[in-house]
């Protein structure tokens, strides 16, 4: 009868999920304690009844506590008077199967506490499984940014000694080929002139990522100095750009200026004909822990709705190069870049009205 009455406080723990163990302190010396109440869920979470061991002492019924220091755990929480997290334990002994259980101990009063487990062990193994996954994802991405450099540097010779014969014919002979042979030389010049931007384009590409010292990064000169570069494009296009006061941030700084500069460039380069680009830039901070989101909105012709995931993609081209010229990685170019700082990049687009593309820093 005295069992069953020092039990009845804690029978209201029978209702919860969370394995429950609640120990009484025997002995200091021995740092011995027993088990006054275990609920029903430890028996779903470890695999095995606990009944038989309600009363026992810790020793008698689980002996390998000691050997992971589980008493002193218990100890510290009673003189400390406060919540003690154990974290991971991986336990087991000739009772329970070897598993990882997630252990936290809070005080009842100076010779009481409470043991709450969580069985963790299929959460670690999923948690162990997708960082080698990630590992091994990281180390391909790294092979075939690596691929992407060698086989770009290495098709400068070639494309070099293209250009340079290309020329020579166009000095040497064009008198003697006749339109035929003048087109033929001119396409075979103009694909070269593309092969070469394509070449620096895809160099540019597999370099982002590797910059990795930080620094303050003033956005509103980044966004000037742009601007100065792109002064004869904006005066042909008649283009109103709008910058308001933006931050400074820590990042890479080559990198920010090639995302800013490819953002740019293309609100740019996507206007709607015969009207001419308007563009803001703006930043304003997220829910206060010194991070931005930047906006580049533009007036041109915008993305059909299926396509807003397509442009990140590298050499996705959505509109014919006649008519709008571009490798098709300006935009998948921004997202490594965004990814490397943390951050992410979006757009709402609207056809024939415009775009905004959107992205944030969390470095």
């Amino acid at each position: 009868m005295k069992m069953e009455s020092s039990l009845n406080p804690y029978s209201v723990l029978n209702s919860l999920n969370v394995g429950i163990y609640v120990l009484g302190l025997e002995s200091r010396e021995t740092k011995e304690f027993r088990n006054l109440f275990i609920n029903d869920a430890n028996s779903k979470i470890v695999g095995i009844d606990f009944k038989p061991f309600v009363g026992k002492t810790l020793r008698e019924s689980f002996p390998d506590a000691y050997k992971h220091g589980l008493p002193d755990k218990y100890l510290e929480a009673i003189d400390k008077q406060e919540i003690i997290i154990i974290g991971d334990v991986t336990y087991g002994d000739d009772k329970i199967a070897t598993q990882v259980f997630n252990l936290k101990v809070i005080p009842v009063d100076k010779k009481t506490v409470i043991l709450l487990t969580e069985n963790v062990s299929k959460l670690r193994k999923t948690q162990e499984e997708l960082i080698l996954k990630n590992k091994a994802l990281e180390e391909k991405n790294k092979e075939l940014e690596q691929f992407a450099y060698i086989t770009s540097h290495d098709l400068q010779e070639p494309l070099r000694t293209i250009s340079s014969f290309a020329a020579i014919l166009g000095k040497n002979y064009k008198d003697q080929l006749d339109e035929k042979g003048k087109r033929s030389l001119n396409f075979i010049i103009a694909a070269a002139d593309r092969m070469k931007n394509l070449i620096k384009i895809l160099l540019d590409y597999s370099r982002a990522g590797q910059e990795n010292i930080t620094k303050k990064v003033d956005c509103n000169i980044i966004c000037n100095n742009i601007l100065d570069d792109l002064e004869i494009r904006i005066k042909e296009s008649g283009a109103k750009i709008q910058i308001e006061k933006l931050p400074v941030v820590e990042g890479y700084e080559t990198e920010l200026r090639m995302l800013f500069q490819n953002l740019i460039s293309n609100a740019l380069k996507f206007k709607k004909p015969d009207v001419a680009p308007l563009i803001s830039i703006n930043a304003g901070k997220m829910d206060g822990n010194g991070h931005y989101k930047f906006c580049i909105k533009d007036n041109g012709i915008g993305i059909q709705k299926e396509n807003l995931d397509k442009v990140f993609d590298i050499f996705q081209r959505l509109n014919h190069r006649n008519k709008y010229e571009g490798s098709g990685i300006g935009l998948a170019h921004c997202r490594k870049i965004v990814n490397h700082h943390k951050g992410k990049i979006w757009l709402e687009s609207t056809p024939n009205e415009g775009s905004s593309f959107f992205f944030t820093l969390n470095l």
